[in-house]
C-alpha cells in the first residue's frame, strides 16, 4: 500500500487499514518526521531525521518510540518533538545516556555499531527522502520495495559497506535470482540495488566508491514487442463492437487513438481531458511550455485525430482504414486530413 498523509490521532491510528502484505507510513502534517509504520501485526509510533554534522546532512536515522497499544498519540508527539530535537543537535535518542556526536566519518553512532549504514536504513532514506519527494509513481515504488524486501530480505540488516567490499557477494546473488526468479527481475532488482547504493554513498562517503552492482555479467533483455500492428487492427475493431459495456468500448479506443496506456488512463481520478490543437511542424516540448498549465501531454509521436471525434464515429471507423495512431501516418498526411489534429492533454 501507498503511503498516506493525515493528521495523527488516536481514532484515526485505529481506522488505518491493515496492508495484505508489508507495510505502509501514515505520516503526521503536523509534525514533520513523525509517523506511524502499519504492519499487518504490529503499528509502531517512530520518528525520522537528519543527523547533521557542521550544518551538513551526515546520515539519516530512523528510530521507534513505541507501540500504538502502550502509547497515546499525544505521549508519542511529545516524545517525536524530543528525539527530533536531539537528531537536530547531532545526537542519537537512544545511543545512552549521554548521547554521543556524529563521528567524523559522517556516519550515525548506530552505524558504527553495526558496522556501517545496512540496506534496509539505505532504503528506507532513499524512498523518502528521493522516490517520494520526486513525486515517484506508487507503482514504481511498490516495484523497488518488492526487489529490496522479498529478492534481498537476507541483506536487509547487512551493511552496505560489506557488499562494496565483497562484489563477488552480489554477482553471485544474480545468479541465484536468475536461476529462480527468471532474468528479467534479476536485473531489475540489480538495478534497484544499484540506485539505493549510489544514493547511500553520498552521505556515507566510507563506502566503498565502485558500486558492487558493477561486477556483475547482466542477463540478455530482448525488447517485448506485444503491440498491435497494422494488421492487427481490422480483426481489433470488429471485436470492439463485441463487448457489452459502451464505456468499455470507448475506453479501449481513447486508449488506442491517444497512445496512452490503460494504466495512465485509469488513473486518472480527475477524469478531465481535453483536445490540444497543435501545429504539425510545433514541437510538442514547446507547446507543453507555452501552455502554462500542469499537465501531462501524453503524445510522444505524431499528432492525433480528434479522440472525441474518433469516438462519436466508432461505428464507421470498423470499415475503414487503418486509423490514424501514433507513429504510423507522417506529418502531411494531417495537414490533409479534414478534421483537427493535435493530442489527448490530462488535467489536474
Amino acid at each position: 500500500m501507498a503511503d498516506v498523509r493525515l493528521l495523527l490521532t488516536d481514532k484515526e491510528i485505529a481506522r488505518l487499514p491493515t496492508p495484505r502484505k508489508g507495510w505502509y507510513l501514515a505520516r503526521d502534517t503536523e509534525l514533520k518526521g513523525f509517523f506511524v509504520v502499519v504492519g499487518k501485526r504490529k503499528r509502531t509510533f517512530t520518528v525520522q531525521g537528519d543527523l547533521r554534522e557542521d550544518g551538513k546532512r551526515a546520515t539519516s536515522i530512523r528510530v521507534a518510540i513505541g507501540d500504538v497499544k502502550g502509547l497515546s498519540t499525544r505521549t508519542a508527539r511529545a516524545t517525536a518533538k524530543e528525539y527530533l530535537a536531539q537528531i537536530g543537535r547531532g545526537q542519537h535518542p537512544k545511543a545512552g545516556s549521554k548521547p554521543s556526536r556524529v563521528a567524523a566519518s559522517g556516519d550515525s553512532p548506530i552505524a558504527h555499531q553495526s558496522g556501517g549504514i545496512t540496506l534496509r536504513q539505505a532504503w528506507e532514506r532513499y524512498r523518502d527522502a528521493h522516490m517520494t519527494r520526486k513525486g515517484r509513481s506508487e507503482r514504481t515504488i511498490e516495484s523497488y520495495r518488492d526487489h529490496v524486501e522479498r529478492i534481498f530480505i537476507k541483506w536487509l540488516d547487512t551493511p552496505l559497506k560489506d557488499l562494496g567490499r565483497h562484489p563477488a557477494k552480489v554477482v553471485e546473488r544474480h545468479d541465484e535470482i536468475t536461476k529462480e526468479n527468471g532474468p528479467y527481475i534479476a536485473n531489475g532488482s540489480m538495478r534497484t540495488l544499484r540506485a539505493i547504493y549510489s544514493h547511500a554513498r553520498k552521505a556515507n562517503k566510507t563506502l566503498p566508491p565502485d558500486n558492487p552492482v558493477g561486477a556483475i555479467d547482466w542477463n540478455g533483455e530482448k525488447r517485448r514487442d506485444t503491440g498491435m500492428g497494422p494488421g492487427d487492427l481490422r480483426a481489433w475493431f470488429s471485436e470492439l463492437p463485441v463487448l457489452d459495456n459502451p464505456i468499455r468500448r470507448e475506453f479501449h479506443l481513447f486508449t488506442l487513438l491517444s497512445g496512452m496506456s490503460a494504466h495512465r488512463v485509469a488513473g486518472n481520478h480527475s477524469g478531465q481531458y481535453r483536445f490540444q490543437e497543435t501545429d504539425p511542424a510545433h514541437s510538442e516540448a514547446q507547446g507543453r511550455r507555452e501552455a502554462g498549465l500542469r499537465h501531462s501531454s501524453i503524445s510522444g509521436n505524431d499528432p492525433l485525430p480528434d479522440p472525441s471525434h474518433a469516438l462519436r464515429t466508432s461505428d464507421a471507423s470498423v470499415a475503414r482504414p487503418p486509423m490514424d495512431i501514433p507513429g504510423r501516418q507522417r506529418v502531411g498526411a494531417h495537414r490533409r486530413a479534414e478534421r483537427r489534429s493535435g493530442h489527448a492533454v490530462e488535467m489536474g
